[in-house]
């Protein structure tokens, strides 16, 4: 998440084509561990270090998310099982079911539900609780595979990544950023050529 806060416009593509694959090599490496040195585990940080549980289902939630950020499905299947177990945890603990599990037959095809729910935000109408905020968070999570199941990729990403965009994915995108169409931006274009050209443009780079 680092690198999403710190970097926009030309260095777009060292967020999406450098260290989203360096942060997903090695969550892999964490998940590869055994079980009794594995970073997330709920024993180690609540029972052993004495952590709290919502200190323990965040840290879990960001060794999830390089996978969910791939556009790999096997680590969409990955990240989906993982979720599903912190859910049920979070359902113990808070004595409540998940709202959104109503709907998850509708979620899992909607194309549209991640950037809609992002948009929306978790529910505040009574303050923010922490079971509501996780099942919106987890779900957030979970709609980010009908994007991959469709398009094999993240349409969002084309720009970042030197990619062409077929019609459907660019009406995709415009409406997954609110009305914003970048394909035909400088910034497009440059990143563009860098890929076409196998270089890149040094980071903080792009003004020059």
């Amino acid at each position: 998440q680092g690198p999403r806060a710190l970097f926009e416009d030309m260095d777009e593509r060292y967020i999406y084509d450098y260290f989203q694959h360096v942060s997903r090599k090695y969550a892999q490496q964490l998940l590869n561990l055994p079980r009794s040195l594995r970073i997330d585990s709920k024993k180690r940080w609540m029972e052993e270090q004495g952590a709290s549980f919502d200190y323990w289902v965040l840290l879990r939630l960001w060794l999830i998310a390089p996978l969910i950020h791939a556009e790999v499905l096997t680590d969409h299947e990955l990240g989906g099982v993982m979720n599903e177990e912190v859910r049920v945890e979070v359902e113990k603990f808070s004595s409540k079911t998940d709202p959104y599990r109503a709907r998850r037959a509708e979620l899992a095809v909607d194309t549209h539900a991640f950037g809609r729910m992002y948009r929306e935000g978790p529910p505040l109408e009574n303050g923010v609780k922490m079971d509501e905020w996780f099942f919106w968070m987890w779900t957030v999570a979970d709609v980010h595979k009908p994007i991959i199941d469709k398009f094999g990729k993240y349409p969002y990403q084309d720009v970042a990544k030197g990619r062409l965009s077929t019609d459907e994915e660019r009406e995709w995108t415009i409406v997954f950023q609110n009305g914003v169409d970048k394909s035909n931006s400088e910034v497009a274009k440059r990143i563009r050529e860098d890929v076409l050209k196998g270089r890149w443009t040094p980071l903080g780079g792009g003004d020059e």
